[in-house]
């Protein structure tokens, strides 16, 4: 059992849930940059209409009216799951789910103060304790890619759906089944031994055998999967002619490409969905794995990405966390996310494998940066 657990409160009152609303506003707009429509910018504050609905739990941690901490829990009755939500989190695999009781967790902040303690744990706990009262078989949720181990660690588990589009960015859809216990073993969840108790003490059976299972470990295996399609395609692919350069992926060596895989996290991509934007806090790399991407400045194109090409690679190189351009997809498609402190890890570990990806990364940025001259000079003649 967890011990030292933070005191969790649910807002009641329009004054907490008003310091709840600016609380967003400070960490999504003042402290990552986020272009987040939700709110108004007179205001300073972060609303949803779902804040408002019967069926809400809006969840924070605070003293004296100072908001530290807070989560969002929106119950969905059997039957009741609105389309929009079926579609955004791509429900329609899990054929079932309009047969029991579901939330969406959302809005899940914790100030830079109060991060890398118990608060998270606190917060989580508090929200399962919840669902369980509610009679709530699955919580769905989503988060930024590089923060997939950390919900994974918990007890959430990534799927084949395609990404979510949050703000001015992307998140991964994941799922907690509360009755799951063999899965919060198998990572060792925090909160094992509460989840043990409460299941108990609410008189819910534990899942013995998990009907989605598959679902999970296609997510899991994929990405192997796609590196393993790719390099049976590299052949043709550098054989393309003297003139022709070959993309990011195809110019690597074996051994980078497989540890760049083994440190990615796959992400299946809508058409037109962002990817990047302007102005958005954020250094991490991207592969294609498949699909045509647009990259734009200020409104105009300045380049196209295919498959095996990479993006975001500029502001990884200079040590940038703003971005300067827009990406987003002019197809279907799947990418490979690397969290720049992994990819900083693998350059800092290995010497042999830093000069091959710098080295690539760098004729990437050279031939990316001739590409948009050339589209530059073409579209003034």
């Amino acid at each position: 059992m967890i011990k030292n657990k933070e005191v969790v409160h649910i807002a009641g009152s329009d004054e907490i849930k008003q310091k709840i609303y600016e609380f967003r506003y400070h960490i999504y707009v003042e402290e990552m940059g986020v272009n987040i429509k939700a709110g108004t910018e007179e205001s300073k504050i972060i609303y949803d209409p779902e804040d408002d609905d019967e069926n809400t739990a809006i969840f924070y941690i605070g003293k004296d009216h100072e908001i530290t901490k807070t989560i969002r829990l929106q119950r969905f009755a059997p039957n009741s799951i609105p389309e929009k939500i079926i579609d955004e989190y791509s429900l329609h695999l899990f054929p079932k789910i309009n047969s029991v009781s579901t939330s969406i967790c959302s809005r899940l902040l914790i100030s830079k103060e109060a991060r890398g303690g118990i608060a998270l744990i606190s917060l989580f706990l508090a929200g399962y304790k919840y669902c369980l009262e509610h009679n709530v078989t699955f919580v769905f949720a989503n988060c930024y890619p590089a923060l997939v181990p950390m919900y994974r660690r918990i007890g959430f588990r990534p799927y084949p759906g395609k990404v979510i589009h949050i703000g001015d960015g992307i998140a991964v859809p994941v799922l907690f089944m509360l009755a799951d216990i063999n899965f919060l073993e198998k990572v060792r969840s925090p909160f094992l031994d509460d989840a043990k108790f409460l299941l108990k003490k609410y008189n819910i059976p534990q899942i013995t055998k998990n009907p989605y299972e598959h679902l999970f470990l296609s997510q899991e295996i994929s990405a192997e999967k796609e590196k393993d399609s790719l390099m049976n395609l590299m052949f043709d692919k550098i054989s393309l002619g003297p003139n022709r350069n070959k993309p990011f992926l195809y110019s690597l060596r074996q051994e980078s490409i497989d540890e760049l895989f083994s440190s990615g996290v796959l992400l299946t991509v809508g058409c037109d969905t962002q990817i990047i934007s302007d102005n958005r806090y954020e250094d991490d790399l991207y592969i294609v794995l498949s699909g045509i991407f647009d990259v734009t400045v200020d409104g105009k194109r300045i380049a196209i990405i295919r498959e095996g090409e990479v993006f975001g690679e500029l502001s990884f190189f200079i040590g940038s966390n703003k971005r300067s351009a827009n990406i987003h997809s002019l197809s279907d498609g799947k990418i490979l996310q690397i969290h720049s402190k992994k990819l900083r890890k693998i350059i800092g570990r290995n010497d042999s494998l830093a000069v091959d990806i710098l080295l690539r990364l760098t004729e990437s940025i050279a031939s990316r940066v001739l590409s948009a001259n050339a589209m530059t000079v073409y579209t003034n003649l």
